[in-house]
């Protein structure tokens, strides 16, 4: 898959279509948030593990950039996991795709307060946890302070602002700062 979802970047990227923060770049970063949050946990299988760090390279798979996003008749997770019955994750034992589309799915923006407090209520339920660690590794690269400005300006570009100043890019970030929230307690060790 790691080959499949380059060779579509690439592709993308030499067409200009590739989204400038939704892209390769996103998922390897959301790769290495996750592995550093699991080198931590002894609760998950390495089945659970591996699978956490496939849905982590694919969950935004095929995403259409945040300002196309309108220009869909569904959710861009349902979209990622429709595109992804078209790859090598199809191949998987019918349990762990539905899994990886599961855990996609519940990265819906629409999910994610649901999907905090199911964790806060029942954090021994491993189901909750790793939706949770999904979720904290998609936007935890926010909150690292090095890393914020760039990322903050990134989406900013693929909304459509070509050249976002400096003052759009800080209220992007205080916005950020105030909306989201990390879930885990792994996850906060490494970004607060």
């Amino acid at each position: 898959m790691i080959a499949y979802v380059e060779s579509e970047g690439s592709h993308q990227e030499k067409l200009g279509t590739e989204p400038a923060y939704h892209n390769r770049q996103h998922f390897a970063d959301t790769i290495l948030a996750m592995g550093f949050y699991l080198q931590d946990l002894e609760n998950l299988s390495d089945i659970q593990k591996l699978l956490l760090l496939l849905t982590m390279l694919c969950h935004d798979f095929g995403h259409v950039g945040a300002a196309n996003k309108s220009s869909l008749d569904h959710s861009q997770e349902e979209e990622t996991v429709r595109l992804l019955r078209k790859t090598p994750v199809n191949e998987l034992p019918p349990d762990y795709f539905e899994l990886i589309a599961k855990l996609i799915k519940g990265t819906e923006q629409s999910c994610l307060a649901q999907n905090r407090a199911n964790y806060k209520n029942d954090p021994e339920n491993l189901e909750f946890l790793m939706q949770s660690l999904v979720n904290d590794a998609d936007i935890s690269p926010s909150f690292i302070d090095s890393l914020c400005p760039q990322l903050s300006k990134l989406i900013l570009i693929e909304l459509g602002n070509g050249q976002p100043n400096a003052q759009e890019v800080d209220m992007l970030m205080t916005k950020f700062k105030h909306d989201y929230d990390l879930t885990t307690s792994i996850a906060r060790s490494y970004c607060y």
